[in-house]
């Protein structure tokens, strides 16, 4: 019979199945649970809209672990691996057992287990470590290294109290991202590793999501940044005035703290190479306006440490504490102590600073700056400097539209000054000095021109009203009060003389100037008693140019007032000047007179001396038609008689009479042919003679210069008896009609042909038998001109004196033979009246040729 397996047996086998299915049905639920937990950290990594909220995926797994039961103290999700460091989020409780959460920087090397955690090259599987409480205290440090010991410290002191902690480390999916890291109580579980292998994968995506948004952050963070220099220089372009850094400055300082610089004070300074001096901006009080101050970087290990940087144009990070943060907020009080309010007593300041070529950006915080910080900072202060540059630039044109309103205001004040011709002039400087240093904007209300007498010991003084009016003249003798023997002084060696004045003081002057001639009144409207001045007395060669005001006057108008001194220096010179000016003015003029008077003497004795040989041409052509009309006269008078008595006959020879009528026709027009021929030699000498209008008209330029030629050669004729010179003239047929001014350019011609004559008889009067004396004359086109050329075979021209001919009354004539004018007014003629040109070609002993070239 069948054997039955007894109760207790078939008892065990149905738990053995109920445990079975139950444990199924837990993993099941445990299945579900913990694809609901991924689907949380899932939604979470989705819903990341900013890179900074990474760590709250690193929350969201570590609570998620924890609610799956796993034996989890940390976790921490690590970046790719970038020079021995990796970036990590953390998330797990403390000693305490209360939650932490953060993100740093771990090390990747140097302890075994972080190097088989970010071993690249190792196989895909966890790393399981169990470290010793020591053992996992080098671990941490080991991974802090990126961080100051006394950070460490206070990592390892918050960090869970096990005895032993197990450090897992899980790779990530398609290795996207660093490992997975985590610290358990207990040895993990095969089930807890495979857990940790699928939230490993889903923060591999959630890191590829958090890589997308820190390039899209950093693309608006460098807009952002851009946007903020631009405003920067934005402010820099629309500066009209070397002083208007405040909005720059102010720019900077906004872009700042929009782009989340976490700085307590961040101050702008530009910086003198020399003095060590900065004009510095700060943003320690942001409701208050940004203005400048003046400081020296020095006194102080930080401030050197500033300068040492900005001459190297490198960046300083600096860490103000303990004695040198006390003495640091010590130097701020003496400077600002408005500033204090943004360094309050703390054990650590951090200070970060970015040179650029003229200045320099400080930063302080409370904190490390980071790499976007600092890119910050050096984009701001970039822009900056070119602001800095804008105002140098402005500075200088400043410097020179100031030079350029006091050089107008001396000039006008010279151009015043240039029509004294008496002492009472000047009461006419003084006021004109008020005009000028008013429109110069020179604070003062108080003006004097001081002039020294040191031969008679005084002080003359000239006074105006604040109005610009003259006001007064008076005479302080040097000993008559303590202040003016000092005036004197400074005038004495050449320094300017500065000072103050309290109301008794000026209240013993006025009654000074009042002992003195000067009425009450008028001393009070000068110097008020109720007032205190500032005293400027600018020295120059013949007094003081004095103003004053309520302070003392800044550099810029100390200089204005000393160039106005400068330019009253120049002006009494002149006056003092004018007498002995005058007389020697009047002895010039006279001198100038006698002087053109010889020269008109001169020229007046060239134009007759041409006249004459002219006259003497003109004598000898005009024999010759006068020899015919006299000629022809007598023979015509015989005629006459002879028909007279033929008609008177009984008989008369009608042949005979008509013979001798025909005659007398004849005669008659040889008789008027003649006539015409002397008239227009007499009108040629006439038009020649007198002083034409040197109007141009068109001439025939070969008659005129055979006219003037055969003029010149009969006139020297006519003067000597014993002249042998031969004449030739050469005429182009192409020549025409030239615009010349007729009765000029036959007088350059009639002495060019005399001059040869002269040379040419010097050289026969030297020479042996057999040299024959010849001047020659020729015209011809040289395409848009025409050459008129006198050439002569005489002495020839010496090279120095070659180079002097055309000089006014410089003549190679012996004493009394010749003015010197002649070929200077021949050269005048050719070159300003007819726009051509006169040339002289010469060789010594062997003759010379002078060449006219004009216009066609």
């Amino acid at each position: 019979m069948p054997t039955f397996p007894s109760v207790e047996v078939a008892l065990d086998a149905l738990q053995t199945r109920a445990d079975d299915l139950e444990r199924q049905l837990a993993e099941a639920r445990r299945g579900g649970d913990v694809e609901s937990a991924l689907d949380r950290v899932w939604t979470r990594a989705l819903a990341l809209d900013h890179s900074d909220e990474t760590l709250g995926v690193a929350v969201a797994v570590f609570d998620a672990l924890r609610e799956l039961g796993l034996p989890v103290l940390q976790i921490g999700l690590s970046g790719q691996p970038d020079g021995g460091e990796a970036p990590v989020w953390t998330a797990g409780v403390d000693a305490d057992d209360a939650p932490r959460a953060s993100h740093h920087v771990t090390a990747t090397t140097g302890h075994p287990v972080l190097a088989a955690a970010f071993a690249a090259d190792r196989a895909d599987g966890p790393v399981v470590e169990p470290l010793g409480r020591t053992a996992f205290e080098t671990y941490l440090r080991a991974s802090l290294a990126p961080y100051p010991a006394t950070y460490a410290d206070r990592v390892v002191a918050r960090s869970p109290r096990a005895a032993t902690v197990y450090v897992v480390a899980i790779p990530a999916g398609a290795r996207q991202s660093g490992p997975l890291l985590a610290l358990f109580w207990e040895r993990p579980t095969d089930d807890a590793l495979r857990v940790l292998e699928r939230f490993a994968v889903l923060f591999g995506l959630a890191y590829a999501r958090h890589q997308d948004l820190q390039r899209a952050e950093a693309e608006a963070r460098t807009s952002r940044i851009d946007a903020a220099a631009e405003r920067v220089r934005a402010q820099a372009l629309a500066m009209r005035r070397s002083d208007d850094l405040d909005g720059a400055a102010a720019a900077v300082f906004d872009g700042l703290a929009a782009l989340g610089v976490p700085a307590r004070r961040a101050t702008l300074a530009v910086v003198d190479a020399e003095s060590r001096e900065t004009t510095y901006w700060s943003s320690a009080a942001p409701d208050a306006p940004t203005t400048a101050h003046v400081t020296t970087i020095e006194g102080h290990p930080f401030y050197d440490a500033l300068w040492v940087a900005w001459r190297r144009q490198r960046s300083l990070s600096y860490i103000l504490e303990g004695d040198e943060l006390e003495a640091y907020r010590a130097r701020l009080g003496e400077i600002r102590a408005d500033l204090l309010d943004a360094h309050p007593e703390r054990e650590r300041e951090y200070v970060h600073a970015v040179a650029a070529p003229s200045g320099v950006l400080v930063a302080f915080s409370s904190r490390p700056f980071s790499e976007d910080t600092v890119e910050v900072m050096e984009r701001l202060v970039g822009a900056f400097q070119v602001a800095i540059e804008r105002a140098e630039g402005l500075r200088e044109a400043e410097a020179r539209a100031r030079e350029a309103e006091i050089g107008a205001s001396v000039d006008r004040v010279r151009a015043e000054i240039a029509s004294m011709r008496t002492t009472d002039d000047l009461d006419r400087v003084t006021p004109l000095v008020w005009q000028e240093l008013t429109a110069l904007g020179v604070r003062f209300f108080r003006c004097a021109v001081l002039i020294v007498d040191a031969e008679a010991e005084v002080l003359r003084v000239y006074l105006a009203t604040p109005d610009g009016e003259p006001l007064a003249a008076i005479d302080l003798p040097f000993g008559g009060h303590p202040f003016v023997e000092t005036i004197v002084a400074h005038w004495r060696d050449e320094r300017v003389l500065s000072g103050a004045w309290a109301p008794d003081e000026v209240e013993s002057w006025v009654a000074f100037l009042e002992s003195n001639g000067l009425d009450a009144e008028t001393a009070r409207s000068f110097a008020d008693p109720s007032e205190s001045l500032a005293l400027h007395f600018a020295p120059f060669a013949q007094g003081l140019l004095f103003v004053g005001g309520a302070a003392a006057l800044p550099p810029d108008d100390g200089a204005a007032v000393q160039a106005l001194a400068d330019a009253l220096e120049v002006a009494y010179a002149r006056y003092d000047d004018f007498q002995r000016l005058d007389a020697r003015t009047r002895e010039v003029e006279a001198a100038l007179a006698d002087l053109r008077a010889a020269q008109e003497r001169l020229v007046q004795s060239e134009k007759l001396a041409s006249l004459g040989q002219l006259t003497a041409g003109i004598a000898h052509e005009i024999k010759n038609p006068l020899n015919f009309v006299n000629n022809f006269a007598s023979l015509s008078r015989d005629l006459a008689t002879e028909l007279a008595a033929e008609l008177d006959a009984e008989a008369p020879d009608a042949d005979l009479v008509a013979e001798i009528l025909d005659d007398l026709r004849q005669n008659a027009q040889r008789i008027e042919q003649h006539g015409r021929r002397a008239d227009a030699i007499v009108r040629g000498m006439m038009q020649h003679a007198r002083a034409g209008q040197g109007e141009r008209a068109p001439a025939d330029l070969n008659a005129l210069v055979g006219e003037h030629a055969n003029l010149a050669y009969h006139g020297r004729r006519a003067q000597t008896s014993d002249f042998d010179a031969a004449l030739q003239i050469d005429l182009g047929d192409d020549v025409g009609q030239v615009d010349v001014v007729a009765q000029d350019l036959g007088r350059v011609v009639l002495n060019l042909v005399t001059n040869a004559f002269d040379a040419v008889t010097a050289r026969a009067q030297a020479e042996a038998p057999g040299y024959q004396p010849t001047v020659r004359v020729t015209t011809r086109r040289a395409g848009a001109t025409v050459e008129i050329t006198v050439e002569d075979n005489g002495t020839g021209i010496p090279e120095d004196v070659r180079r002097r001919v055309f000089e006014p009354f410089y003549t190679t004539k012996p004493a009394g033979k010749g003015t010197g004018l002649g070929l200077s007014m021949s050269h005048d003629i050719v070159e300003q009246g007819h726009g051509g040109s006169l040339d002289v070609e010469s060789t010594e002993g062997e003759g010379t040729a002078f060449v006219i070239t004009l216009p066609a």
